[in-house]
Parts: structure tokens; sequence; C-alpha cells
């Protein structure tokens, strides 16, 4: 028995549209049938047939630590949001995917197509016996990405085998990788991992850069189309301070 201790689901809408959300969940383990529990994670996150921390053809990273029970695993990603909740490959989740299901038909909300999605575990005997499990789903339109002709999980243009012969979709996932590591520097440091089972991302580091420049870069013009319109005339100052103050934060 693996007994939850916090667990929670949160979404951005815009325009009806799911662009973002974040799932989280904290399991506690220290003293419940280990060994039992310890099988149990092993079975989950690496003989899943469905999904997990080993290396998979639809996965654009993965990186990870593991010794003994202890893991730290962190993968990217593409997602067919549509098969994902209403035709899963895994039926095990079908029944998990109801309340999304009738949430999003009497909200009628509805999904982007294709998603980009990062994942986090982390679990340690060492670390209080707890199990942290992050995941994050994004619309890349919030990233001004091109538009998808491709939908389905392995024609998609973002995953790892077709990317390369779209260059603008290859720049949303490098940006998007970058961001996508920070996420999970932040994870290791909100939940005191181990510093030897911490993972070392320097292999993302021009994704990183990639991403940093593109994000000063319009920045920068931002700023400078404020301070036209205040030097025309068409913002006041009060206005534009208060532009100026929403963009820097």
């Amino acid at each position: 028995m693996i007994l939850s201790l916090i667990s929670g689901f949160n979404c951005k809408i815009k325009k009806k549209k799911v662009s973002e959300a974040i799932q989280i969940g904290e399991f506690r383990t220290a003293g419940v049938m280990e060994n039992i529990v310890n099988n149990a994670l092993n079975e989950i996150m690496y003989r899943n047939e469905y999904d997990g921390c080993y290396e998979r053809p639809e996965y654009t990273v993965l990186e990870f630590y593991k010794k003994g029970s202890t893991h730290n695993c962190f993968w990217v990603g593409h997602r067919d949001l549509y098969k994902e909740i209403y035709n899963p490959d895994d039926p095990e989740t079908i029944g998990a995917n109801a309340k999304i299901k009738k949430w999003l038909k009497e909200n009628k909300i509805t999904l982007p197509k294709v998603a980009l999605y990062s994942d986090h575990s982390y679990f340690s005997r060492l670390a209080s016996g707890k199990w942290y499990v992050l995941s994050y789903i994004l619309d890349p339109k919030v990233l001004n990405a091109p538009e998808n002709k491709f939908i389905t999980e392995n024609t998609s243009e973002y995953h790892k085998y077709n990317i390369s012969n779209h260059p603008e979709h290859e720049k949303i996932m490098k940006k998007w990788i970058s961001i996508s590591a920070k996420r999970h520097l932040d994870f290791e440091n909100s939940i005191n991992a181990k510093q030897r089972h911490r993972l070392k991302l320097n292999n993302l580091s021009s994704a990183k850069s990639i991403a940093n420049d593109n994000q000063s870069s319009d920045m920068i013009e931002q700023l400078q189309k404020l301070n036209n319109l205040f030097k025309s005339g068409a913002l006041t100052k009060k206005e534009f301070e208060k532009a100026k103050k929403k963009l820097l934060n």
C-alpha cells in the first residue's frame, strides 16, 4: 500500500482551450511493506510497456540516475493528447481519464492536438522514502510554434526521427527542452534530492543558450516598441511604466 500525502492537478485555460497543465504527486512509502513497494516502483518505472524511465522512440530526451531502489528520472517529448485521454494504449488509464473527459465535456474545453511535455520522478529510501512525481504539458503555441500538419505521435514534426526535417519545430523543441531542464533542477531543489543522485544536464546547455538568447531578444524588441510608443505620445508615462514593469516581471 502506498500512502499519498499530496496530489494535485491544475491547468491554465485560454479561450476555452488548455494551454498548460501540471500534475504533482508526493507518495510516502517509508515503513509500508518496503520490499513490495520497491519492486512495484521498479515495475512502474522500468518495465511498463507504455511509458517509463527507459529509452523509447517517442522520447526526445531521457536523462536518469538509477542505483538500487533509488531513481531520478527526467524525460521530454510530445503527445497526441486526444489519443492519450480518449484512446490510450495503456488500458489501465482509461478509467483514470474518466473524470478528465467529464470535466472537458461539461466545461466545453478543448485540448491542443499536439502537446509538449516533461515528466520528472524521484525516489530514494535515503530521502525520507518518498516518491515525488511531476508532469507538465504545454500547447506549443504558447512558445509561438508553427502549426502542425501531422498529429499522431509517430508522424508529428516533433518526433525525434522527423524533427530534423522541420527546423522551426526543432527550435521550439530545443526551447522546451531548456525550459524543462531548468524545471527539473528546480524540482530537485524543492524536494532536497541527494546531491549524488542529481542529474548532470550539461548536455542541454546548447538548448539553454538558444532559449535564453531568444527570450532576451524578444524582451529587448518589446521594450524598444514600448519606448517608441512612449516617445510618440501613444502611451503616457504612467502607462509606459506599468507596461514595462509587467514585461520585466
